[in-house]
């Protein structure tokens, strides 16, 4: 993949994952999740997918935009469900770490389950 190609797909996913299409009171909470490593692996990682399959510059940008909107959507069902699990009725052993992990983990099942996998036990 050429430079040219790389700095607009680089220019495109940025504009994607900071400023978003999302509500400004929404991104603003947002965006206390994003931080620059993640940030920079979302970007890194979509640079790679697009240069190992040898995509057309159409097909880096709509890639890219899709990637940046399923991290946002991502970041956005990751925090509210955090907020969700700050109720009084989640039990004090489970508030905090323990609840989140439970809650990432049985997330991330679930979005493998809609890709297409099965897990096999």
């Amino acid at each position: 993949m050429n430079t040219r190609a790389t700095r607009l797909l680089s220019v495109v996913l940025a504009l994607v994952l900071l400023l978003g299409l999302l509500p400004r009171r929404l991104r603003h909470s947002c965006r206390s999740q994003l931080s620059l490593a993640t940030c920079s692996t979302a970007v890194l990682g979509t640079m790679l997918v697009c240069a190992n399959q040898n995509y057309t510059i159409l097909q880096c940008i709509a890639f890219s935009l899709g990637s940046g909107l399923g991290y946002v959507f991502a970041v956005y069902i990751v925090r509210e469900g955090r907020r969700r699990l700050r109720s009084k009725a989640v039990p004090s052993i489970f508030q905090g770490l323990p609840s989140s992990m439970i809650y990432i983990g049985v997330l991330s099942l679930a979005i493998y389950a809609l890709v297409g996998h099965t897990v096999v036990l």
